[in-house]
C-alpha cells in the first residue's frame, strides 16, 4: 500500500513499522542538551540549545563563545555567547543544524574522561549569562 504524506501515521497503525533513529539524537529536538565527545574534545550544541542561548543573550546569531568553569564545582561548566574580540572567544563551527566547539582544554581542566560520547542537560544560568551544563546528570540513552 502506498501512503500519502499526511497518511503516515495511519500506515504505521495498519502495518507493523518501526522507525529507525540514532539513539544519540533522541533528545536533540526536544529539550536543550549538549553532546560531549571526550576523545575529540568537542562539544556539540544542538539547535534547541543554540536557540535558547540566542533568545536569552539577544545577540542574534552568534559565532563565538566563552567556555567558563566554576573553580569550586567542576561538575558544571558554562558556555557564554560572545563576540570575536572578547577574551577567550572560541569559534563555533556550524555543521548542519548543530554547532561544534573544540574544547579539549576545558574538558582536561574539568578532569572529564568518558569512554563514549554522552549527552547532558542544559539550562540557562541568569547570573553567568550562559548555558550551564551539569556533568553529574548525563541523559540515559
Amino acid at each position: 500500500m502506498l501512503c500519502e504524506y499526511s497518511d503516515f501515521q495511519d500506515c504505521e497503525d495498519i502495518m507493523d513499522l518501526e522507525i529507525i533513529a540514532d539513539r544519540r539524537r533522541r533528545f536533540a529536538h526536544v529539550k536543550p542538551i549538549v553532546s560531549i565527545n571526550p576523545k575529540l574534545g568537542k562539544i556539540v550544541i544542538f539547535q534547541t540549545t543554540y536557540d535558547l542561548a540566542k533568545k536569552k543573550v539577544r545577540l542574534g546569531d552568534f559565532e563565538y563563545v566563552q567556555c567558563l568553569l566554576d573553580k569550586e564545582d567542576l561538575s558544571h561548566f558554562f558556555i557564554r555567547p560572545c563576540k570575536i574580540n572578547d577574551e577567550g572567544a572560541k569559534k563555533v563551527t556550524l555543521s548542519g543544524r548543530t554547532r561544534i566547539i573544540v574544547a579539549k582544554l576545558l574538558l582536561e581542566r574539568l578532569g572529564y574522561a568518558a569512554d563514549e560520547t554522552k549527552q547532558f542537560p542544559v539550562s540557562w544560568n541568569r547570573d553567568a549569562k550562559a548555558l550551564e551544563v551539569d556533568l553529574k546528570a548525563p541523559l540515559k540513552n
